[in-house]
């Protein structure tokens, strides 16, 4: 078994080749040097299909709903977006032309221009165009309980301006102004569906999106599966070999692993440290990672008025204080995980000493803070998990530890997509998320703990952590928003409102005669320019 170790962000970009120059591109990338073929190499074939191997759901796959991280692995295929970040974590133009320009500023309201594509069709025939846009804009803006709009808030009007021209009307201060719209217009929030779909969808989700992209959606299979098939009208068809791409859904990770052995699987993915003990020294199998963006977090509902934790900083404070990160990690992923101490991504420019320094678990502390709190043990507690194994694991662990401080966790097992919903409708006591972040600091912040963010599930509601959103996102520098973010995590540990747990790598496996494999800057697989060798 061969180990690789890729770089944070290896190359995104649809330029690939198939000419050996093109591969030997990619393969350093992923952090080898490739060798110079010769006539005996393993040469590249056009054609036939890659089978993905997955143990996550993938839910609702229309742009305006979506939510899973399985999705999220089918996203660039499948529906391409305004813009995306390329190797470097920079955001660089995909179906837009050009970074947002400032068509024109008054006092308090500024028109954003971006400039589109002109050689674009999607799958159905329909033009792309500044229409198409502004429908699927429109469509996340107004759309029930659309996450989409979180990403665009601040976004008050969608315009045409031209076949090739859309504008934005930001009134007022916008979240990280024009500087920061291309971000927001990156993955699921810029994804741009066919405005025939969108007009007869109206208000409910479209089970198969048509999109621009080197695939569509084939078919969706019964058993969880999901086939695209490669799409002769995208606009860089010529540089996209396999004509399928399958993502095949196992009940669990020991079948996943074992396709992956008897080759019915090309590319595992989520994998975790326990996985490889499976795949071990298979035959033509490689195992590599990356340094993820997932984070591991527990989220308390403030909302829930016969909830203990609820009622009482000091027993948030306690449960905190009894569940120890490495030894957590220990547990679960064999200690190959970076402690979270904090929502600040470590490798973030912005990162201090303080966000990257835990508290320190205190066994004794959270007895002492249970007895001060005038609640009688056993506090009896639920805490909501996925059912998967690594969750249920890390629900099971926790549960051990606060034990010793007198809480009494009951563990409620719920599918990945029912946690989703009942993440949203705030259904839970205690909730044991994992999901992708943005490196963005202030983002993250906004998303987590402002009221109204897309991600701040618990109900958090803090006046002096409100007042630190606009000082964290109008920062001229990194130093400067570092001093903002010091205060912001220094006043989630005084509430005791959540606990950051591990930030997970990305680990996957595949059949060592494919190449090409590219992968995002959050550790997602892109199969756009693969190939089979042989």
């Amino acid at each position: 078994m061969t180990v690789r170790r890729v770089p944070i962000w290896p190359r995104a970009s649809l330029a690939l080749g198939l000419a050996w120059a093109g591969l030997a591109g990619l393969a350093g990338c992923q952090g080898e040097s490739p060798d110079v073929p010769t006539s005996s190499s393993p040469q590249p074939r056009l054609g036939g299909a890659i089978t993905v191997g997955t143990v996550e759901e993938f839910g609702p796959l229309d742009p305006t709903v979506a939510s899973t991280r399985a999705a999220a692995e089918l996203l660039p295929h499948f529906c391409e977006s305004l813009y995306v970040e390329d190797d470097e974590g920079e955001i660089v133009p995909r179906l837009a032309t050009k970074e947002p320009q400032v068509g024109s500023r008054q006092d308090d309201v500024t028109w954003v221009e971006i400039e589109l594509r002109t050689d674009a069709r999607f799958a159905d025939g329909t033009p792309f165009d500044a229409h198409a846009v502004k429908a699927t804009l429109d469509r996340y803006l107004s759309f029930p309980g659309s996450p989409r709009a979180d990403a665009l808030a601040g976004v008050a009007e969608v315009r045409v301006m031209e076949d090739d021209v859309v504008a934005l009307l930001l009134p007022g201060p916008s979240r990280g102004g024009e500087d920061g719209l291309a971000a927001r217009l990156t993955g699921w929030a810029g994804a741009v569906l066919s405005p025939a779909q969108v007009a007869a969808a109206g208000d409910q989700p479209i089970p198969r999106p048509v999109c621009v992209a080197p695939f569509q959606i084939d078919r969706l299979e019964s058993n969880g599966s999901v086939v695209l098939a490669r799409d002769p009208s995208y606009y860089g068809a010529n540089q996209v070999s396999l004509d399928e791409l399958v993502y095949r859904f196992y009940d669990n990770a020991e079948q996943r692993d074992q396709a992956l052995i008897e080759g019915e699987v090309d590319l595992a993915v989520h994998l975790l440290p326990h996985d490889l003990d499976l795949i071990g020294q298979s035959p033509g199998v490689e195992t590599s990672r990356a340094p993820g963006r997932e984070l591991l977090d527990l989220t308390v509902n403030l909302t829930d008025p016969g909830s203990a934790l609820a009622s009482s900083g000091e027993l948030r404070r306690a449960f905190l204080a009894a569940i120890s990160r490495d030894g957590l990690d220990r547990a679960v992923y064999s200690g190959q995980f970076a402690p979270a101490c904090s929502f600040v991504p470590p490798r973030s420019p912005a990162a201090t000493e303080r966000t990257k320094t835990c508290l320190s678990d205190d066994l004794a502390l959270a007895q002492d803070l249970v007895g001060a709190s005038g609640w009688t043990p056993p506090i009896r507690l639920s805490l909501t998990v996925a059912q998967t194994p690594d969750q249920i694991q890390v629900g099971q662990v926790i549960k051990q530890l606060v034990a010793g401080a007198g809480f009494d966790l009951e563990l409620v097992e719920v599918t990945p997509l029912e946690l989703a919903s009942r993440s949203r409708a705030g259904d839970f006591t205690v909730l044991l998320r994992s999901y992708d972040q943005s490196d963005d600091p202030a983002e993250i912040f906004r998303q987590l703990y402002l009221a109204g963010g897309t991600a701040n599930w618990g109900g958090l509601d803090d006046p002096v952590l409100a007042s630190l959103a606009e000082p964290l996102s109008q920062a001229s520098d990194a130093r400067h928003q570092g001093r903002v973010l010091d205060q912001a995590v220094d006043r989630l540990n005084e509430l005791a409102v959540g606990l950051t747990l591990v930030w997970i790598d990305r680990l996957w496996a595949q059949r060592d005669d494919i190449a090409g494999l590219q992968f995002t800057p959050s550790g997602g697989a892109v199969l756009t320019g693969a190939v089979r060798l042989g």
